[in-house]
């Protein structure tokens, strides 16, 4: 009898290898705060601007798993938002046509949940991950990015040279 096929088969992570992240999910769904389990999934899903399709396909589950935790853990928003926005760099696989539904859905139900959280974030890794998945539904790719890439005083840097480059 032939053993059933993983999900993850033929999807390589962001080195190029093959990944199984069902015992990382599995321990999220568990313990959705479980540290060893989310620096898994980041570890394999996300380098330096980097996705592997494997990415995409997590998207789904691990948002299915998020639902279901009933707690705000901000590692499920950034990491979401940021394999989102990382479709647009160059080198990046696109969304492999059988898993861009459920994805485009999974982007939809965790911003539907941000909406619900995001009154009782507590600090603002939580507020900046929950308005970056909010700015991504919504089209607002580029605030997003400034969500997730710029700490607050790197903005306010910025802000300045601005202002000091003779700007109203």
């Amino acid at each position: 009898m032939e053993s059933p096929r993983s999900p993850w088969s033929g999807l390589a992570d962001v080195y190029g290898r093959p990944y199984d992240p069902g015992t990382a999910l599995n321990r999220l769904g568990s313990s959705i705060s479980d540290p060893a389990a989310w620096e898994e999934l980041w570890s394999h899903l996300y380098h330096q601007g980097g996705v592997g399709e494997i990415a995409y396909a997590v998207v789904p589950e691990l948002v299915r798993v998020y639902q279901f935790s009933r707690a705000l853990e901000w590692n499920a928003y950034a990491l979401v938002a940021t394999v989102d926005l990382a479709r647009d760099a160059d080198g990046n696989p696109q969304i492999p046509d059988g898993i861009a539904p459920d994805y485009s859905l999974a982007i939809s139900t965790l911003a539907d949940l941000g909406r619900r959280q995001i009154e009782s974030a507590a600090n603002l890794t939580e507020v900046r991950s929950i308005l970056a998945i909010l700015a991504l539904h919504k089209g607002a790719r580029l605030q997003a990015h400034f969500l997730l890439d710029y700490e607050p005083d790197e903005l306010v840097e910025m802000e300045q040279v601005w202002k000091n480059a003779g700007r109203p």
